[in-house]
């Protein structure tokens, strides 16, 4: 089951930036994050709890707008596949 606390995320590899949304509203983006810990994050049961554990006070951040937190439908399905759902 993936978790709910994650609505949206996006990664940009030409800048390490790990862009995530949450279902609160809120939205960061974390640099200098590495592209086997998205790798990870993106293949974790639990978002939510791998963003706790492995990301969240781990890199750098700054808050975004939630709206420029969500990935537009073509950039998600480019970066991370279509769910599905």
């Amino acid at each position: 089951m993936r978790s709910q606390a994650i609505r949206a995320f996006a990664y940009d590899v030409s800048r390490n930036e790990l862009t995530v949304s949450f279902g609160s509203g809120r939205g960061y983006v974390y640099s200098l994050v590495p592209p086997a810990v998205f790798a990870a994050f993106e293949a974790a049961g639990s978002r939510g709890a791998f963003h706790n554990a492995h990301i969240r006070d781990r890199y750098p951040f700054r808050k975004v707008m939630a709206e420029a937190a969500t990935p537009s439908p073509s950039l998600r399905e480019m970066l991370i596949g279509s769910s599905g759902g």
